[in-house]
């Protein structure tokens, strides 16, 4: 019934690939019925004449559209990608027209939502040929974003019939925010919250503390093995020991809407994901574990792990974060402190002033043996550049460390998280241009 009330005479459906045949304008279908239908009552010859050309009409322009929906095709070829903001993506688009009929009108319509990029347009097609084009998008903001669906709308010359084809199989990109070079009063950096602990790298050698188990997984040393837990549990489990030395660091972002501000690139939300995309490439380089927790929507949990692998990790978790409402500081680390454990740090960074969270976080510490630091992070076009300093003071009191920065105070490095690929060209002295840098070429194609 659906299909009868939208009109669609033939439906095709391939891997990735649907296609409709719609009749677009009805009513030369009802004049011809009705010339029908006057020529049973009258026998008239001229009214059966004009009939039948509306038919014939009708049927060639139906096996037109036919055709059309079986031997036109699209391709999507995604050749360079971009992996951090400030890259350049390319993709190129081919239309095939594989039918001896030329194609005298086609429309592509995008449905990509990757900002800045514009794939739809208008063309057409000789028969036996094809068309090919490029689309150049430089990515200028964080995010997972896709490439598709998309649909080409097409149909014969006279108009009466509708094919889409709609290609599906969209493909993710994600834009990881970028680095920036830290400020040089963050000085909490270089030692820890709270002089007479300072960060330290991890020691790989096992503890005599086994505080928890855990579910075993491939690797672990059969050493480890805890043997009453897994008699109980009829499943394998390993000690969880605990660290020597205090060497796992949380980052933690405050993703509350009402207290950030600014709007675009210098808002306060996108210099915070910026900050602590940089302190996590910081701590890794200096042989810290760094995982990242986050209460939105969909709590995110990376667990703390040193090395560079780990960035990317953080960065990809880092990259689709966006503010949320009714996240305050007294709920977010509370939860946060039922996922962190014993004897480790946390980072907090937030644009609030509110201190009203440091009494509970204060048991939850203590039970835990937890630390925490905090770098409130204040918007550059605040004039009260004092703003921050009754709530340091009040931390001081409860020996957590803190700092101030603003958000003019960060400024990203373009490639800090690998080399920026755009295309690059030098001339000649001769006149000539020659290519000295390119996007990152990717092999992934779509049909």
């Amino acid at each position: 019934m659906k299909l009868l009330r939208d009109h669609i005479v033939r439906q095709y459906t391939e891997p990735g690939l649907q296609t409709t045949v719609k009749l677009k304008h009805t009513f030369p279908l009802w004049l011809t019925l009705l010339l029908l239908l006057i020529y049973l009552l009258t026998l008239s010859g001229s009214v059966l004449l004009l009939a039948s050309a509306l038919g014939l009409t009708l049927l060639i322009s139906y096996l037109g559209s036919i055709s059309i929906a079986q031997h036109v095709r699209g391709k999507r070829t995604l050749i360079y990608g971009a992996i951090q903001v400030g890259e350049e993506l390319e993709e190129s688009i081919t239309l095939t027209n594989q039918s001896s009929l030329p194609l005298f009108w086609v429309e592509m319509k995008d449905r990509s939502d990757l900002p800045g990029h514009h794939a739809s347009l208008a063309t057409a097609i000789g028969g036996n040929d094809s068309r090919s084009w490029r689309i150049r998008t430089l990515c200028e903001q964080r995010g997972i974003f896709r490439l598709g669906p998309w649909d080409l709308e097409m149909g014969d010359p006279l108009g009466l019939f509708q094919v889409r084809q709609t290609y599906m199989q969209p493909q993710e990109i994600v834009v990881h925010p970028s680095l920036a070079a830290l400020p040089s009063n963050l000085d909490l950096l270089e030692g820890v919250m709270g002089d007479d602990r300072p960060l330290v790298a991890p020691i790989h050698a096992d503890s005599v503390r086994a505080g928890t188990t855990r579910a075993y997984v491939a690797g672990d040393p059969l050493r480890h093995i805890h043997w009453p837990t897994t008699a109980r549990r009829a499943k394998t489990y390993v000690k969880k020991f605990e660290p020597e030395a205090r060497s796992i660091l949380w980052l933690m972002p405050d993703l509350d809407r009402t207290v950030h501000s600014g709007s675009g690139p210098d808002s306060t939300e996108e210099k915070m994901i910026i900050l602590l995309a940089s302190l996590a490439d910081h701590f890794l380089r200096a042989h810290i574990s760094v995982g990242l927790i986050a209460s939105s929507e969909n709590p995110l949990v990376i667990p703390p792990a040193p090395g560079r692998a780990q960035l990317w990790k953080v960065l990809r978790g880092l990259t689709p974060l966006r503010l949320e409402t009714d996240a305050g500081l007294n709920k977010v680390l509370g939860d946060a402190s039922n996922a962190i454990s014993h004897g480790e740090y946390l980072m907090l960074v937030t644009p609030s002033k509110d201190t009203s969270w440091l009494e509970n976080w204060k048991k939850t510490s203590l039970r835990k043996d937890l630390e925490l630091s905090v770098i409130f992070l204040s918007h550059s076009e605040s004039r009260n550049y004092r703003e921050y300093d009754a709530p340091i003071r009040i931390m001081a009191e409860q020996n957590i460390r803190a700092r101030t920065i603003t958000t003019n105070g960060i400024h990203p490095i373009e490639g800090a998280s690998g080399q920026v690929r755009r295309w690059e060209f030098k001339t000649l002295p001769l006149g000539k241009s020659v290519v000295v840098g390119r996007p990152r070429v990717m092999g992934n194609q779509r049909e």
